[in-house]
């Protein structure tokens, strides 16, 4: 085709000479252009149809897309006036999440509050009840007990009925005794008088104290303990011609006047009013007499003495010095 607008454009015309071969040459170059011209018809009217087509679709697709953006500005309009409502209505949901956050914290705090109290709780109820449940021992031990002591109340009540019989005998064994520890006394002092008269050593014994002693010094008032019992008495006002080396003489009785049998004896002759009087002297001392003077003396069983009354006398070689009593349990 260029090189057709060459030839056609060229201002240069060649010069004719009419022969056979140009005139074959003529004809095939217009054949030639005759053809180009119809492939140009033809593509003209293609293209000619195409462009029109192309016009009604360009103009379908350009009144869809009007169409498209007036619904879609419409559509637009409509979402911006929900979402200016939605902007509103998230406002206030912001401020109601804001109050409902601070609730919520509120009651984490109540919560937590809550579990320290509930924990509390549980330790205050544990510790409720270990002590109920030591309550309740202690009522099974009370009660126990209660049971224990009913029938200890019931046994003392048996033993205190016993008591009282044996009390009442004793009473009257005791006002039996105490008549015969009357008579005995009486009998005692009637001895002692007939002793004086008949033995005076011309000077008496006072003042009688009795000490039972154990065996680690401590004291006693059980007959069965008894290891030691000293006497202790005074001598005051002694005539001169009493005073000096003197031998005092101690005798146990029992309160009828029957000797001791646990007790290791001497027997004496002590000088009497008509005849020298015989004595078991369970004691004997040598002492130097002054006219005031305090004496100890003593005596040990050999064995456990019975529990009862008993008789002690003192003597000097001079004669009878005094007498006194003691009990055992």
């Amino acid at each position: 085709m260029a090189d057709w607008k060459k030839y056609s454009d060229s201002s240069e015309k060649p010069e004719y000479t009419p022969n056979s071969g140009d005139s074959g040459a003529s004809k095939k170059l217009a054949w030639t252009f005759a053809g180009i011209m119809f492939v140009v018809a033809v593509l003209a009217i293609y293209f000619g149809v195409r462009s029109n087509k192309y016009q009604t679709l360009s103009s379908e697709l350009s009144t869809e897309l009007d169409q498209t953006k007036t619904q879609m500005q419409d559509e637009l309009a409509v979402i911006q006036s929900a979402y200016d409502t939605q902007v509103v209505v998230n406002d206030d949901l912001t401020a109601e999440i804001e109050t409902k956050v601070q609730e919520v914290e509120e009651l984490q705090t109540r919560i937590k509050q809550a579990r320290s109290q509930l924990a509390s709780s549980k330790a205050n109820t544990s510790e409720i009840k270990a002590r109920l449940a030591q309550m309740e021992e202690l009522k099974a031990a009370l009660e126990t007990d209660l049971l224990a002591l009913q029938e200890t109340n019931d046994s003392l009540t048996e033993t205190n009925s016993t008591l009282t019989l044996a009390l009442d005998e004793s009473k009257m064994k005791v006002e039996q005794m105490s008549t015969e520890i009357a008579s005995l006394n009486q009998q005692n002092e009637k001895l002692d008088r007939r002793l004086t008269l008949l033995a005076p050593a011309g000077f008496k014994a006072d003042n009688f104290r009795i000490q039972v002693e154990r065996r680690n010094d401590k004291l006693t008032s059980r007959a069965r303990r008894a290891d030691e019992i000293v006497v202790r008495f005074d001598l005051d006002n002694v005539p001169p011609e009493k005073q000096g080396a003197r031998e005092l003489y101690l005798t146990v009785t029992t309160l009828d006047g029957n000797p001791v049998k646990v007790l290791p004896v001497e027997q004496i002759s002590v000088p009497a009013a008509n005849e020298p009087l015989q004595i078991s002297a369970a004691d004997v001392e040598q002492i130097d007499l002054s006219s005031t003077q305090t004496v100890a003396m003593s005596f040990s069983p050999n064995k456990d003495l019975e529990a009862g009354e008993y008789n002690v006398f003192v003597y000097s070689d001079a004669g009878y010095l005094g007498a006194t009593g003691f009990r055992l349990r």
